[in-house]
């Protein structure tokens, strides 16, 4: 007999609990799927950009550099840009606009708009409407970017590692020259 009543129990307990969780509202996932698509949009900018154009450094933000190669860092969620030159020196910026495709950044007073898409690699890739070229299907050519996501974490990184790039380009060169005697 008590096992009956504890059955019965147990039966009216589940069929109660039931009942009180179809009365509960449902979460909507519009506000789901936009906090994914932030999300998205902050790892793909986020990071630090190998750059390769020195002319954009110069004639966009007035920056001067004997060499043609820079780093670029982006952090959407500080709101900090920061522009490391192979000379050591760094320029600090922020982001001005920002959405899934390209943000806009400033530095010295003056503003640049990058385009992100993914390079042949699966990599991220940056352009700029005044350097990059599109192709006839409306595509970057990335033959034409203006710089890419680089292998380092950290700006200092990047500077090593143009740095380190530099020299053994120099050596090479170096090597294939013959001494005078």
């Amino acid at each position: 007999m008590k096992k009956k009543i504890a059955l019965v129990s147990m039966l009216f307990f589940v069929f109660f609990c039931k009942e009180e969780n179809k009365e509960t509202p449902k979460q909507e996932n519009p506000v789901k799927e936009e906090k994914v698509q932030n999300m998205n949009t902050e790892r793909v900018f986020n990071g630090v950009y190998a750059m390769r154009e020195i002319h954009l450094m110069k004639e966009v933000f007035g920056i001067q550099s004997k060499f043609k190669d820079y780093c670029l860092r982006i952090d959407l969620k500080a709101n900090v840009v920061e522009l490391g030159i192979v000379e050591g020196k760094v320029y600090k910026g922020k982001i001005l606009e920002k959405d899934s495709e390209s943000v806009t950044i400033e530095i010295n007073g003056k503003s640049q708009k990058y385009f992100i898409t993914k390079d042949r690699f699966d990599s991220f890739a940056l352009m700029t409407d005044d350097y990059s070229e599109k192709e006839a299907d409306g595509k970057w050519n990335m033959n034409s970017a203006a710089g890419a996501e680089a292998s380092s974490q950290t700006l200092s990184e990047c500077i090593s590692d143009i740095k380190g790039n530099l020299e053994l380009q120099y050596h090479e060169e170096d090597h294939g020259v013959p001494k005078k005697k």
